[in-house]
């Protein structure tokens, strides 16, 4: 694999496929300045996740039923719409939950 930028040396060239296999690794923690998050633990985390969904959910119902103020749907269509919206954001959103609750 070559990166962009990259020049290969005249020995890569030479030898082919057959050579050594470099590995590279990318330090996001370097690279984005991440740090420890020491003003929040797991169970605040929870806690602040919990709340914010039932917010998250009230903008979302309110802009499913802005999109729909001038369409020919009843008030039953535009429920079954949004809370179909609500399944698959609450599935996104409680994947990346868990994988930070893992990760803590």
């Amino acid at each position: 694999v070559v990166l962009a930028g990259e020049i290969p040396s005249a020995d890569e060239e030479v030898s082919g496929a057959g050579g050594e296999t470099k590995e590279r690794r990318i330090n996001l923690v370097h690279m984005n300045r991440l740090k420890e998050c020491d003003f929040m633990t797991k169970a605040a985390f929870k806690d602040w996740f919990k709340d914010g969904r039932e917010t998250m959910e009230s903008y979302i119902r309110k802009d499913i039923q802005g999109a729909n103020e001038f369409t020919k749907k009843t008030p039953e269509e535009i429920n079954a719409e949004a809370d179909t919206t609500f399944k698959a954001w609450r599935k996104g959103i409680q994947e990346r939950a868990s994988m930070v609750l893992h990760n803590w």
